[in-house]
């Protein structure tokens, strides 16, 4: 998938077969089927950090909102049956 940074570089990711891909506020999200829920934030500087529930902490969150570039990607794992 190619997108466009909030710096206006254009970047491309990988997107795992079966997964859906979209940019909220310019941050791609990938929603990918898994045996767990989990949610991992990526970070500018490389770090991680990772959750077992579906929910954005308020931190990052504001960075999204705020489109400050801090956060780089969001991978969300989601059950099969979350689907039906």
């Amino acid at each position: 998938m190619s997108f466009i940074v909030i710096a206006k570089e254009k970047k491309q990711i990988p997107i795992p077969k079966g997964s859906l891909c979209f940019t909220y506020c310019q941050v791609p999200v990938v929603y990918t089927i898994a045996d767990n829920y989990g949610l991992t934030i990526h970070y500018k500087d490389g770090s991680t950090k990772a959750a077992e529930n579906l929910c954005l902490d308020a931190a990052s969150s504001q960075h999204v909102f705020n489109r400050a570039g801090q956060v780089t990607q969001i991978n969300v794992n989601i059950k099969k049956s979350h689907l039906k």
